[in-house]
């Protein structure tokens, strides 16, 4: 197995553990928790962008996989900023919980497809 999918790998394991941890929690939440699982997060994107880039300066990258790398990205942001809707509402609505949490399955699917398709 490649090295540059252990460690995101390890890191969407801890991501997930922490989310599930907030979610069962009543509000408010536990700061050190939720700051811990953005810090996670953000930590993640930062390691994945940083394989990305050393790959992008080391070899040619076609337009559908840097079309791929953005998806991926905009998926994470769009992640990141459900997730600080829902650290910042009182009591957060159904429809962003939901967009979290598929947007959430989505960056990990598309982070690793990413990471395969770019790394082969």
């Amino acid at each position: 197995m490649k090295i540059e999918f252990i460690l995101p790998g390890f890191l969407f394991l801890l991501i997930v553990l922490t989310g599930l941890v907030l979610r069962w929690r009543e509000r408010p939440f536990n700061q050190f928790l939720l700051a811990i699982h953005k810090l996670l997060s953000l930590g993640c994107l930062i390691y994945i962008g940083m394989v990305l880039y050393r790959i992008y300066s080391t070899s040619f990258i076609t337009p559908s996989v840097c079309l791929l790398i953005v998806l991926t990205g905009g998926l994470f942001v769009s992640s990141i900023a459900t997730g600080a809707v829902i650290s910042a509402a009182k009591k957060a609505s159904h429809p962003v919980l939901l967009a979290h949490r598929f947007l959430s399955l989505g960056v990990i699917i598309f982070s690793f497809f990413t990471l395969w398709v770019v790394t082969r």
